[in-house]
């Protein structure tokens, strides 16, 4: 994912003013991206780690399609390669499919991560949809139904049930909701906290 793996390093590695795309570099780059996408699983979301490819649950920022996203648009970006953009494609469709979670508004693995991803294809394509879906998870995030939602989920991982472990962090609570919301105002200047550097 774009928090605890490889996605996360080829993120910053394109970002390294012309570094990443030496003679040497470009190769290793690019095969890494392609064994990237080679790991989509059937429903289109990306396994969280290596062997846990039939495991298909973690719509997260930190683990699957919505930290691919913007991934594979930086790689367009730098690449040129029509591939990744359509994956970047692909991989909105399975946030927009299953991305309503109900573990909060975090930005690592909640519903605000997902506002990211899309804001992340919309900046780089201007295309409606993205930005569409981007608004509609916006409007979800705020209303009574994701709360109760949250509320009333069990998760065996958390020391409380329906409370993320830091609920105001920016990770994990509503400093990073607050944040894509913000930035829903401004989408073509909006930035992932921490992970966005353009």
């Amino acid at each position: 994912g774009a928090a605890h793996g490889l996605a996360g390093v080829l993120y910053v590695l394109m970002h390294c003013d012309g570094e990443a795309l030496k003679a040497g570099n470009r190769a290793t780059l690019q095969a890494s991206l392609d064994w990237l996408l080679a790991t989509r699983m059937r429903e289109g979301n990306y396994p969280h780690s290596i062997g846990t490819e039939g495991w298909d649950e973690l719509v997260h920022w930190c683990h699957g399609a919505p930290g691919i996203i913007p991934v594979f648009v930086k790689a367009w970006q730098v690449l040129g390669e029509s591939r990744y953009l359509d994956a970047a494609r692909d991989a909105s469709d399975v946030v927009w499919r299953r991305g309503i979670i109900k573990k909060g508004v975090a930005l690592c693995h909640g519903i605000g991560g997902g506002i990211y991803a899309f804001l992340a294809l919309y900046r780089c394509t201007g295309a409606r949809k993205p930005l569409y879906r981007a608004q509609r998870f916006g409007q979800y995030l705020c209303s009574p139904a994701y709360a109760a939602g949250v509320a009333a989920h069990e998760d065996i991982g958390r020391r409380a049930v329906g409370l993320p472990d830091h609920p105001m962090s920016l990770m994990e609570g509503l400093g990073g909701a607050a944040c894509a919301l913000i930035d829903l105002q401004q989408p073509t200047e909006s930035a992932f906290p921490g992970f966005d550097f353009d």
